[in-house]
């Protein structure tokens, strides 16, 4: 059986599945420089974050 890379949005529930989509809505995270893994929130509630805190 495949693994399949999904990701889901704590914020907004938006979710990706397959590595493509992942990276498009999501990127990446590298863990102790060894394992790649999906960010947690997407990129437009990120985004958003970035700009309250200004």
């Amino acid at each position: 059986m495949p693994y399949i890379i999904k990701a889901k949005c704590p914020n907004c529930k938006k979710e990706a599945k397959g590595k493509d989509q992942v990276e498009e809505l999501f990127g990446w995270r590298k863990i102790k420089g060894k394992k790649t893994i999906p960010q947690s929130y997407c990129r437009e509630c990120r985004r958003k974050r970035v700009k309250k805190k200004k």
